[in-house]
């Protein structure tokens, strides 16, 4: 019988970290990542997005860059 760790149990169920997709990006990987942690499907998180530079340009666009520039890419 295999003896685990506490952390090999947890593994699988873990949430995923706040990080850029690179993979699935159209701009900046912003939408796509936020997406990913959130556990949503990409296309909400950009309508949202969207939705909100129309609404609200200025503030959605320095949270975007501001948020681009924190978050570390997804290797």
């Amino acid at each position: 019988m295999r003896k685990y760790r506490y952390t090999d149990r947890f593994d699988d169920i873990r949430k995923p970290q706040l990080q850029l997709d690179s993979r699935h990006r159209k701009v900046a990987g912003v939408c796509a990542g936020l997406a990913r942690y959130l556990g949503v499907q990409r296309v909400f998180v950009r309508i949202a997005a969207v939705i909100a530079l129309i609404l609200i340009p200025g503030p959605t666009l320095l949270t975007y860059a501001i948020t681009y520039l924190l978050l570390d890419k997804n290797r």
